[in-house]
């Protein structure tokens, strides 16, 4: 969906964009077609990323999360690794030894001491991960756009003793991993200070972390929401559009996702979605308001209604 979206959407930009883009949709598996009228699109089958000396941009959107992790938990007896095992038929949780040095050395590397009985999740994938993106990239940037915190605010015992770890069955949480074994997911929220620091390491450098929210309003989203009124919609049709486009901002919800820029060989560029800009506003006004399609879902259909007047948006 996102690269049918993209395609589609660069394919009314002016000065030629889409056929400069050429759009790589990297799976483990195949999940379905590659949309054959997405301009530039095309698919690749890999568990790793089977590229070197690209020009151009790593993009994910709610990747990290999906990646395993180790749950921890400060107990009398020091850091322990929360295991799963049986009492009779019944799955539980159990405490022992951290099965990877990584674990412990992750906390001290960024100067985090739970807090007695905080639990907390481990990604010790970002490093292996960073490494193989940064190694792939011979110029451009990555963008990571996911919902996670910096360290001290993900480890905040305070807002999270119980770490950040939920699960979902059919779109609602549940909350429950040792329940609906395979048939629920189960995610946890990303560190977004590990991920900047394992690129470091790997050769790309920071140029910027801000929310969803921000970094849409830098780039005109509110100038978007204005032009829906020009279009030939139906009430129904204007309600939709503007809860859809609304709800990518809402604080408390997807405006709180983080946008992650990394780059290599580019320097220190001034990216228009980090910082707002007037530059960045200008070329919005000759541009159409994206509009939902059959593939997307429908807040007002799904009795998600209203809620634009209640969202201002910054700047």
């Amino acid at each position: 969906l996102l690269c049918r979206d993209i395609c589609s959407y660069a394919a009314g930009l002016p000065d030629g964009f889409a056929v400069s883009l050429r759009y790589v949709c990297l799976d483990r598996r195949a999940a379905g077609p590659v949309e054959s009228g997405a301009l530039g699109a095309s698919r690749v089958l890999a568990n790793g990323l089977p590229f070197k000396n690209l020009t151009g941009c790593v993009l994910s959107n709610e990747y990290l999360d999906a990646f395993p992790v180790h749950p921890v938990v400060m107990t009398s007896d020091g850091l322990q690794e929360v295991y799963v095992g049986l009492n009779g038929d019944e799955l539980v949780e159990l405490y022992g030894e951290l099965s990877q040095p990584g674990l412990a050395g992750r906390l001290d590397d960024l100067g985090i001491e739970l807090a007695p009985g905080q639990t907390a999740e481990i990604n010790l994938a970002l490093e292996p991960r960073l490494i193989e993106i940064a190694a792939a990239l011979k110029r451009g940037f990555v963008l990571t756009v996911d919902y996670g915190r910096t360290a001290q605010d993900l480890y905040d015992p305070e807002a999270r003793l119980r770490g950040t770890l939920v699960t979902y069955h059919r779109h609602v949480q549940t909350d429950a991993p040792l329940t609906l074994i395979g048939r629920q997911d189960i995610t946890a929220q990303v560190d977004f200070t590990s991920v900047a620091s394992a690129g470091e390491k790997a050769g790309l450098n920071t140029l910027g972390l801000v929310t969803q929210r921000d970094f849409l309003s830098n780039l005109g989203l509110d100038r978007l929401h204005q032009q829906l009124a020009g279009q030939s919609l139906t009430p129904r049709q204007m309600q939709a559009n503007r809860a859809g486009i609304t709800d990518l901002v809402r604080p408390g919800g997807l405006g709180e996702f983080k946008v992650l820029a990394q780059g290599k060989n580019v320097g220190t560029p001034a990216l228009w979605g980090l910082e707002r800009s007037d530059e960045a506003a200008s070329p919005i006004e000759s541009l159409a308001a994206p509009l939902l399609t059959e593939h997307h879902l429908s807040l007002v259909d799904g009795r998600h209604l209203g809620g634009e007047a209640s969202c201002r948006y910054p700047g």
